[in-house]
């Protein structure tokens, strides 16, 4: 193993212009991954929640943080600037994870000094083609950005210790404080990323370019604490500003201020009890195994490499790994998503394995049968990557809604398109239609993805009676439409036949649910008049077909 940061190769500005346009070729490849089909998935529960929050603000500029309940605030702010700059739609709703999920082979130069050429161009390639982090990328959830914040703050923070700089400790704040604001799990990225930093430290042995610059433990602490009070100052503002500015709507709810210090006691209770997500302490072993396919293997004898050579590098990252896979897996409380904060880790410290090979390569002390094994060892992780492209273009074109899939968590199947159609087509056939601004509908659960599609193509949100309990005679009395769940069919079924001549359709929704839409007779036979359900319209389906775009522009509704 050597101990060099990386080899100094001749024609060095000949290898720096091929590794940057090696990175570059990856991350055009991560966004393609990424961007093809963006809106052919349809929206998630969670995504749908997310959505309509992003409404809110882009209609009204409303957002209330509720800590019990939801995330950090920052995804429906960067939702709103595509939003404002596309139009409401899928594609803008999912832009800016495609992004930050985008963006992750080019944050991992913050580790460059650590990780070489070699090391940066294989975490590079994994981050952009990670079959759970691609399928995530392409998801409006907190997650992704989560990942981005956590590795920029690794780079930031070992870059400080290296060379303390006023600048660069104000960057950690901005980004400590973007993290926060994001999700409130960052304590349990914090939490794992200080047991790497204290494995190094404890079990490292000081070199000159090493993780701390050769400091002993004494040192690394005097540089992250004394001295440093306008740093420490100046950022403690710059985090106190954007967690307010945020988490207070921009000063027109401040509830949310104290609700992000709430945050932390709800969801401490949700992952101790396990809420409604609680699955076995292995469950992220099984995703591991196959978003990742056998490249936790190889992390085995790279960390036993780093253990043995007391590398502080190759500890930190090791006991950042292994903190968070413990962390997660003890935690009752999981979804898929949540195991990005154990892939980001793994890729690194396989990437750091790959650079120390590739310096065993470039030493001359060594025996060549060593160099000989090392430079075969160096473009392993590399083997995995098309099955890992082939499984991405899988999963994201053809099994996005495939529950066999680990990483596919209660997703809204495609079926619920079916449902979509039918409503926008048996509308525009409505007989005394008069206006653009859609039917008279009772939702009741509206919570699901229904109510996207809708007011995205043009419906008036307040011609829809939004109800959480039960539905009454009234309300259906002077409905076109009524949509429920399977949960609550039976209710609603009853009110419906009560009230008069209806037509009834069921359609996939996710896993074990399915939704209701009934509407009026007279409605249903006039789109049927039209030819609306007919076998050559049929076969040419949402999302099969181009489909029905958002809106352009979206109806805005009054502000209640």
């Amino acid at each position: 193993m050597t101990t060099a940061a990386e080899p100094t190769p001749r024609g060095g500005r000949g290898l720096e212009l091929l590794f940057f346009v090696a990175l570059a070729a990856v991350v055009v490849g991560g966004v393609w991954l990424r961007a093809e089909h963006l809106a052919l998935k349809p929206l998630h529960h969670d995504e749908s929640v997310n959505g309509w929050f992003t409404l809110r603000l882009s209609w009204w500029n409303v957002y209330k943080y509720r800590p019990a309940d939801y995330h950090g605030p920052l995804l429906y702010y960067i939702n709103l600037l595509f939003f404002k700059l596309l139009g409401p739609g899928e594609v803008a709703l999912r832009l800016g994870t495609v992004i930050a999920g985008s963006s992750l082979p080019l944050a991992v130069l913050v580790l460059r000094r650590h990780l070489g050429r070699v090391g940066c161009l294989i975490a590079a390639t994994l981050l952009a083609v990670s079959p759970g982090i691609v399928y995530f990328s392409r998801t409006n959830i907190h997650e992704t950005y989560l990942v981005l914040f956590t590795l920029l703050f690794v780079g930031l923070v070992v870059r400080y210790l290296e060379r303390p700089s006023h600048r660069v400790g104000v960057a950690v704040a901005v980004v400590v404080a973007l993290a926060f604001a994001t999700k409130e799990t960052t304590v349990i990225s914090g939490v794992c990323i200080l047991a790497g930093f204290g494995l190094a430290l404890l079990a490292g042995v000081p070199r000159a370019d090493d993780l701390f610059g050769a400091k002993t433990p004494r040192d690394v602490l005097t540089t992250a604490f004394r001295g440093n009070r306008r740093t420490w100052a100046h950022g403690g503002v710059v985090f106190a500003v954007i967690i307010v500015l945020l988490f207070s709507s921009f000063f027109t709810y401040w509830y949310g201020v104290g609700g992000f210090f709430q945050a932390f006691f709800e969801w401490f209770k949700h992952g101790v009890g396990g809420r409604n997500q609680s699955k076995a302490y292995d469950y992220f072993f099984g995703v591991l195994e196959y978003t990742m396919l056998w490249l936790p293997f190889i992390a085995i004898p790279v960390g036993a490499l780093a253990l043995a050579a007391r590398h502080r590098f190759g500890l930190f990252l090791v006991g950042w790994t292994a903190c968070s896979l413990l962390a997660y897996s003890v935690i009752p409380y999981k979804t898929p998503w949540c195991g990005l904060n154990i892939d980001l880790p793994l890729i690194l410290l396989i990437a750091w394995g790959a650079k120390e090979a590739a310096g065993v390569v470039g030493d001359g002390r060594l025996h060549v049968a060593g160099r000989l094994v090392a430079a075969l060892s160096v473009p392993v992780p590399l083997v995995a990557v098309p099955a890992m492209v082939e499984q991405v273009r899988d999963a994201n074109r053809e099994r996005y809604d495939d529950d066999d899939l680990p990483y596919v968590f209660v997703q809204t199947q495609r079926g619920v398109f079916e449902c979509v159609d039918w409503l926008l087509d048996v509308e525009r056939a409505r007989p005394g239609r008069v206006d653009d601004q859609g039917p008279r509908v009772v939702n009741l659960g509206g919570k699901n993805p229904i109510r996207w599609y809708t007011l995205t193509r043009g419906w008036d949100h307040h011609r829809t009676t939004y109800v959480s309990d039960e539905v009454t005679a009234e309300q259906v009395a002077d409905a076109d439409v009524v949509i429920t769940t399977s949960k609550d069919h039976a209710v609603v079924e009853a009110v419906v036949e009560a009230d008069g001549d209806w037509h009834l359709e069921k359609c996939r929704l996710r896993p074990g649910h399915r939704v209701s839409v009934w509407w009026r007779q007279a409605h249903w036979d006039a789109f049927l008049a039209a030819g609306g359900d007919s076998d050559a319209r049929a076969a040419e389906r949402w999302p099969e077909r181009p489909g029905p775009p958002a809106s352009a522009p979206v109806f805005v509704p009054r502000k209640p």
